[in-house]
């Protein structure tokens, strides 16, 4: 079975910023890793983490060797 990749990082959207990404006018998030990597992945992964503060936090991602976004978990 093949092993998938994590990145690590902390994210922090306001609510209203979200809204672009919720509208679908930002497609894709780009962060910096802890391990100072730059990873980009779909916003759609996003919509299970919105709170009323935005979405704030630590998140794990999962992806495969291709780099596909398989999920998106918050630590």
């Amino acid at each position: 079975m093949e092993k998938h990749l994590t990145s690590t990082f902390y994210l922090s959207i306001s609510p209203d910023r979200y809204q672009d990404y919720y509208r679908g006018s930002i497609k894709w998030v780009k962060v910096t890793d802890i391990e100072n990597r730059v990873v980009r992945f779909p916003a759609n992964l996003l919509t299970a983490h919105i709170t009323h503060q935005g979405i704030v936090g630590k998140f794990i991602l999962t992806y495969d060797h291709s780099g596909k976004a398989i999920s998106l978990e918050k630590c």
